[in-house]
């Protein structure tokens, strides 16, 4: 028991707690001197105990867990932090990197990774710790970077399929078109920047029924606002070209761009939520690969050959096509992810 190292639990899910402690003092290596519901509680059983090692949630009541690295730097001998979340932003990463934690990592973890963890952060030498840490903002870091560069990529393409096919008008008219779906997109982003918070809270505290619930409604809310987007493109669509240019061959060639774009768009607000959600659960990699696969895998394609066939339609419509595979996609793995979780 001596040779123990002294490990403090805060977590404001009671079972996690319960079966964390459990699989950490069966290695043998750790002593669980303290399991907390809530960060000032937390705080307490740390000045009384003074672990060497430190798990906590980062949401947590009365205190959180970047409340808690504010105390625990103060301290004479102050101890090693792993900190836990469902809501895994790089934002949050990168705070808690500069609050001095040893690692950040995503709720489901993996035991065995929790445990090679737990041990590397005990370690003595602080230089072999950056290492993995690096890794650990690269892996957070490197998808937003990829949808970025993939999105110059498709704008490129595009101006340029756009120019031999159409010349300036159609890039004009794509430039219209654009603003008025990031119009609705961007409303359904926010809807998504709202919904993460909840459901990674949720998750993280074993209440699967709120994050189904959460799910349900972004997915209701996200389908309506595009829908609305997509009935005012195929319905009044000179109306809104209207309000950027009323230039005649220009404005002629938006709404047929707006119409044949758009064809899909109802569907946009339904793929957008669910990437959104598997962010919030921890699932990182799955949420990058949905954001990745419309662009790279459908789009670019698209793009390259359906020109080729149908001329200027070919760019327009291969936005739906992309949406709507895209879409499938989303839809299988969705199925596959929940059916997992319920067995």
């Amino acid at each position: 028991m001596e040779n123990r190292i002294k490990v403090v639990l805060a977590d404001a899910n009671e079972n996690f707690r319960t079966m964390l402690q459990q699989t950490i003092e069966n290695t043998g290596e750790f002593d669980v001197v303290g399991s907390a519901g809530d960060g000032a509680e937390a705080w307490k059983m740390i000045e009384r105990e003074r672990p060497q090692l430190v798990i906590t949630d980062v949401i947590l009541p009365e205190l959180d867990g970047f409340a808690l690295l504010d105390r625990m730097a103060k301290l004479p001998a102050r101890p090693k932090t792993i900190l836990v979340s469902a809501f895994y932003r790089e934002q949050m990463v990168m705070q808690a990197m500069e609050q001095g934690a040893a690692y950040f990592m995503a709720k489901p973890c993996e035991a065995g990774s929790l445990l090679e963890r737990m041990r590397q952060a005990v370690r003595n030498g602080e230089t072999e710790e950056e290492s993995p840490l690096c890794r650990e903002i690269l892996a957070v870091g490197l998808p937003p970077f990829f949808m970025n560069a993939c999105a110059c990529l498709v704008v490129i393409i595009i101006n340029r399929s756009l120019n031999h096919y159409g010349g300036d008008l159609a890039i004009g008219a794509y430039g219209i078109l654009n603003r008025l779906v990031m119009l609705f997109g961007m409303v359904v982003m926010g809807l998504t920047q709202g919904m993460q918070p909840i459901i990674g809270y949720n998750f993280g505290a074993g209440r699967p029924d709120r994050v189904r619930r959460t799910l349900r409604m972004g997915m209701a809310a996200g389908a309506a606002i595009t829908s609305l987007g997509w009935l005012a493109f195929q319905f009044a669509p000179e109306p809104l070209a209207r309000m950027f240019t009323d230039h005649a061959d220009l404005l002629a060639l938006s709404v047929h761009a707006l119409r044949a774009c758009s064809a899909a768009f109802f569907i946009v607000g339904w793929q957008i939520v669910v990437s959104a959600y598997f962010q919030a659960i921890g699932l990182v990699a799955v949420a990058s690969f949905l954001s990745l696969s419309r662009q790279m895998l459908f789009l670019i394609p698209c793009l390259l050959l359906l020109p080729r066939w149908f001329g200027l339609d070919g760019v327009w419509y291969s936005l739906p096509a992309a949406d709507m595979a895209a879409t499938v996609v989303t839809a299988v793995i969705l199925c596959r992810v929940e059916m997992r979780r319920k067995v």
